[in-house]
């Protein structure tokens, strides 16, 4: 295991070098000037070249990436065009708010979803069944960003149930420990404020929930139907032992083997989908500071925080894999 660990990590670097490499590129060859956009419309030449210089754009192409990827290396992520921080302080400060929402997320999805899974193999071809896998199906076809719209219409502007964006109102006093207004409203006892997150969160959330429970449900589904027809199950049955005990001890954690792989993928994609919910809800988190930074062009900002993002993927596909051999323990990796 530890041999399988280390070679998955060894591949984290090429990964990361490449997934560097062609953000680089992209954010380069994209139309617009980062000096110009800074500078604005009434600039002249030579505040343009000066400002160019500054930034370090007047340099080849390839020069720029080598100096950036010697930053990178020693952690260094560059300083962002519009704000002056640190791309690294800035993410840091942002990311806690882009965990929140994908892991509330998450959790939603494998409640609904892996409850609907198992119900619908249970009850296969019922009435249950049918109605939760087309929800499924119209969850997983429906945009992401059009399902917040609704959500916010119907329950912010019609009922008013809900807040249109952010994550604490401003009355609302919190003190941050680990940036997560959930578990920091709950650490220190602040009702009030665990009340009023909860309430921001549970749109955003919900949103980006949609395609994650239609996915999952209908893999959770698919899965158990081919454990629950094996022989072990049959077996099982034949010898008396209790149908809760049938399911819930031998079908379901079999079942869950390909199920872990999608909640794996899932959860990277998660962080990355954030990107778009974030920007509808508003939800100050890294995916609403990619889409501004990419619209003025602020290239440190956009390439950090992807990379960051591409870092997470991997990191959670190698616990994916890992998780396997205590699900199942005839697996093993050399």
């Amino acid at each position: 295991m530890l041999t399988y660990i280390a070679k998955r990590i060894s591949v984290i670097f090429p990964v990361l070098l490449a997934v560097s490499l062609i953000i680089f590129l992209i954010m380069h060859f994209a139309p617009g000037d980062p000096a110009a956009l800074f500078l604005g419309q009434m600039v002249t030449p030579e505040d343009l070249e000066k400002v160019r210089r500054e930034m370090g754009l007047d340099d080849p192409l390839h020069i720029q990436y080598l100096r950036y990827l010697k930053d990178a290396i020693k952690g260094n992520l560059g300083i962002s065009y519009y704000t002056k921080q640190s791309v690294l302080s800035e993410l840091v400060r942002l990311f806690p708010a882009t965990v929140e929402l994908a892991v509330a997320s998450m959790v939603i999805a494998l409640l609904v979803g892996i409850s609907a899974g198992v119900i619908s193999a249970l009850k296969q071809n019922s009435i249950f069944d049918n109605v939760s896998m087309v929800v499924a199906l119209g969850g997983v076809s429906m945009p992401v960003f059009w399902v917040g719209l609704i959500l916010m219409w119907v329950f912010s502007f019609k009922l008013g149930w809900t807040p249109i964006s952010g994550r604490l109102a401003v009355q609302i006093d919190l003190k941050q420990i680990t940036g997560l207004f959930v578990i920091d409203s709950i650490i220190t006892g602040n009702i009030a404020a665990l009340r009023d997150s909860l309430r921001h969160l549970i749109l955003p959330a919900l949103s980006l929930a949609t395609i994650s429970m239609g996915i999952i449900a209908r893999f959770t589904r698919s899965s158990m139907l081919e454990v629950i027809r094996q022989d072990y199950i049959r077996t099982a049955r034949a010898k008396g032992v209790s149908e809760a005990l049938v399911i819930f001890k031998h079908a379901f954690k079999n079942a869950l083997i390909p199920v872990v792989t999608v909640v794996g993928l899932q959860f990277g994609l998660l962080l990355g989908g954030a990107v778009v919910t974030e920007t509808v809800f508003s939800w100050p988190g890294i995916g609403n500071v990619i889409i501004v930074s990419i619209l003025r062009r602020d290239y440190p900002m956009v390439q950090g925080a992807l990379l960051l993002l591409a870092l997470l993927y991997v990191i959670i596909n190698l616990l994916v894999d890992v998780s396997y051999s205590y699900l199942d323990p005839r697996i093993r990796y050399r």
